[in-house]
């Protein structure tokens, strides 16, 4: 018995550092496309910019071609690392659970194959409600970042004509919009 617990124990140790290291390369790999498709974003983003019409440059504004430069590109960063950081991993876990589930009963296998699809549906589903609330985000992430520009740049008329109160109240009222799809966002 002592010999099987101790051959046991040493599997569970090799494995959970071969988990490790393939985990640390994923990590590092991920993280390495991410950054370097953000660059490249980040560059034909730049260059689209430069040979922008003046008009619609003006229209656009420089705080919120700043805000996709910076939050934007983080957000697509941030995304990438998970997509793409679960896409290898995440299969593999299904596939070793799956061939466990058969190995220890195969009643576990089946339940596990009628339930597996019903979950997929749900994460489906819970995807592409998170998806549309991160666009309603960032919307509203940029027009919180206009209205303090736009209150800043103007500071001296916004005092001039008593309209603090005006601005304040702007400022709360999409800061709470940002704050309720974040919420939602959290729920999620």
């Amino acid at each position: 018995r002592f010999l099987l617990i101790s051959i046991f124990i040493g599997f569970l140790l090799l494995s959970t550092v071969a988990k490790d290291a393939f985990l640390i390369c994923n990590t590092i790999l991920v993280a390495r496309m991410s950054h370097l498709a953000t660059f490249d974003l980040r560059k034909i983003f730049y260059r689209r910019v430069l040979r922008m019409e003046m008009a619609r440059f003006n229209k656009e504004g420089t705080s919120d071609l700043m805000s996709r430069f910076t939050h934007d590109m983080q957000s697509l960063s941030a995304g990438l690392v998970m997509l793409f950081g679960k896409l290898v991993r995440e299969p593999i876990k299904a596939i070793v659970c799956l061939t466990t589930a058969a190995f220890i009963c195969w009643r576990l296998l089946i339940l596990s194959l009628v339930v597996a699809p019903l979950v997929s549906l749900l994460i489906v589903w819970l995807s592409k409600r998170i998806k549309s609330i991160c666009r309603r985000t960032i919307d509203k992430v940029h027009a919180f970042q206009h209205v303090m520009l736009e209150a800043f740049g103007s500071i001296q008329t916004v005092q001039a004509y008593g309209m603090e109160h005006v601005e304040q109240r702007r400022f709360s009222n999409t800061t709470l919009d940002l704050v309720r799809l974040s919420l939602k966002s959290a729920f999620y």
